[in-house]
């Protein structure tokens, strides 16, 4: 707070030294928001601190809940791609009944002859109904293994009905015939590996991870905007506070000529000139009040969720002051250690690296041709009845194995694919070296203008101290005869710039402060913000929504 109206100490040297009457003597402005300033008092006051606004930010941030819904897209795209490993269960069912004809030759009764003999009868072509009728049912799993193998185990069983004329002792109906067995085809070149297979998976995760730092960066980039917010809020009070001194000094400066002109000793013109001094002052007051206003919406609209509007009219009140305390900031050069450490947009780069080099080898995977082993082993079985068509024996199977090879011609498709992979990796480098460049300047700048900043306060407030001994003289001067009304406003001027200086230096060293930890990556920590906890995707229970 001493630091907040230092200003104040030097008008005090000044107004010690004025000989005019005390009525006459500028009173110290109250603070905005109480009975001099009626449009605010009717609004009800909220005590916020810096810290406390950076928290609602976090809390109420429209634009932090966007950006946390990505977070929650990349789990659910992580979550989408370990369904490729998933095992699939199929069924297929079928009834089938055809009607059709067979043949058959039948031959007469033979003639018995005379003689003993017998003419066999005519033979002639019958045909007669062939009626079938069955069922099948294949039930079984299918899937992926992150090796690139994929297997097949099922049952296969059938029943066939025939209706046969006349069956001879030996037919089978109904025959009942079923199958058991897995089969597996294994890349050996071509779609082989862990990573190649995963590839998807991995860089679903690596995205995943890239956006929970893109989460940090909007975190930080909220937190600094509502920082520049709150000091602009914070030093337009101040400046509105300086207008409204202003503006009594100018009235009491009227009222003293007015007083001079009435006995005889002042002009009118040394009148008018602090008339329209006095009106100057007016307007800039009419000026700093809006900028109060449009300050405090800009902060409001960061820290506010605005689920009730009424919060548009809750009238601000900053309770952290500018810091009174100079702090050396580190050398850039450790600052820089802990920048490339800690910067979330350097750890997002890292983590799309990781995507490129993924796609390198799956990019230099599909150069290879294709080399698979195929085998399948099943056991089967005949009989006539349900149970025993499910009754299978080892010695009754069928293994097959082999090896298939595809060799694309030019391969021109898997060639483009690894250089654009190898020139996407490339472009990711060199976007990631002018990432760390920026670190490098943000760190470099937010030091220098930490030291700049400080030596800047120490200027101004020295010329305020000279501005504000020269302010009191001149009006000592006026008082007897020595000055004129022209030159106490210039020393008052004078002054009023130099106040506006310090302001700007006590703003742009609160800002250089939070510049520099930002730079460093330290910004959220500094005001007791723990990062976003780490995203995990449960691989077997699934998605896991909460922090």
């Amino acid at each position: 707070m001493n630091i907040a109206l230092s200003w104040i100490g030097w008008l005090a040297v000044l107004i010690a030294q004025d000989p005019t009457p005390e009525t006459s003597k500028p009173q110290e402005p109250a603070a905005t928001g109480t009975s001099q300033d009626s449009d605010l008092t009717a609004a009800r006051v909220m005590p916020v601190t810096l810290e406390q606004c950076i928290q609602l930010a976090e809390q109420n941030s429209l634009r932090l809940r966007i950006d946390s819904i990505d977070v929650q897209i990349a789990k659910a795209d992580v979550f989408r791609a370990l369904g490729r490993f998933d095992t699939s269960y199929f069924f297929t069912t079928s009834y089938n009944r055809n009607r059709s004809q067979t043949t058959s030759i039948e031959s007469e009764p033979g003639t018995l002859n005379s003689d003993g003999s017998v003419t066999p009868g005519d033979s002639k072509l019958v045909f007669k109904p062939l009626v079938t009728e069955g069922w099948q049912l294949n039930t079984g799993f299918r899937g992926t293994l992150v090796n690139g193998a994929t297997y097949t185990v099922d049952l296969d069983y059938q029943k066939s009905e025939t209706e046969i004329p006349d069956p001879g002792p030996l037919a089978l109906d109904p025959s009942y015939r079923s199958s058991i067995g897995v089969a597996i085809t294994q890349p050996l070149l071509r779609g082989n590996g862990t990573t190649v297979n995963k590839a998807t998976l991995l860089n679903a995760r690596n995205s995943l991870m890239a956006s929970s730092h893109a989460l940090e960066e909007s975190r930080v980039q909220r937190a600094n905007e509502v920082i520049i917010a709150y000091w602009n809020f914070y030093f337009s009070r101040r400046n509105h506070e300086t207008q409204l001194l202003l503006v009594e000094q100018s009235q009491s400066l009227v009222e003293i000529n007015r007083r001079k002109q009435a006995v005889g000793t002042m002009k009118s013109l040394d009148v008018l000139e602090a008339e329209s001094e006095l009106a100057r002052r007016q307007s800039d007051l009419i000026v700093a009040k809006s900028e109060i206003g449009r300050s405090a919406d800009q902060l409001k609209r960061l820290i506010f969720d605005f689920e009730d509007r009424e919060l548009w009219a809750v009238d601000l009140l900053p309770l952290t002051d500018a810091s009174a305390d100079f702090v050396d900031p580190p050398a850039w050069r450790d600052a820089l250690t802990v920048a490339l450490e800690r910067r979330p947009e350097l750890r997002r780069r890292r983590e799309l690296l990781k995507n490129n080099d993924i796609a390198i080898v799956v990019a230099e995977n599909g150069l290879l041709p294709r080399l698979d082993l195929d085998a399948s082993l099943r056991f089967n079985r005949l009989a006539g009845s349900k149970g025993e068509a499910l009754n299978y024996s080892d010695d009754i199977y069928s293994l097959s194995a082999g090896i298939s090879l595809e060799v694309p011609i030019g391969n021109r498709t898997a060639r483009g694919d690894m250089a654009a992979a190898r020139l996407r990796k490339a472009q990711a480098l060199f976007d990631y070296r002018d990432a760390e460049n920026q670190v490098i300047q943000d760190v470099r700048n937010g030091v220098r203008e930490v030291v700049n900043s400080r030596k800047e306060i120490e200027a101004a407030r020295e010329s305020v101290r000279l501005a504000a001994l020269r302010f009191s003289q001149e009006m000592r001067r006026r008082d007897i005869g020595a000055s004129t009304t022209f030159l106490v406003r210039e020393s008052q001027a004078a002054w009023r710039e130099a106040v506006d200086a310090e302001t700007r230096a006590l703003f742009n060293y609160e800002v250089a402060k939070a510049a520099l930890d930002t730079a460093q990556g330290s910004l959220l920590e500094k005001y007791g913000i723990l990062p976003a906890p780490t995203p995990s995707v449960n691989e077997r229970a699934g998605v896991h929504f909460g922090p």
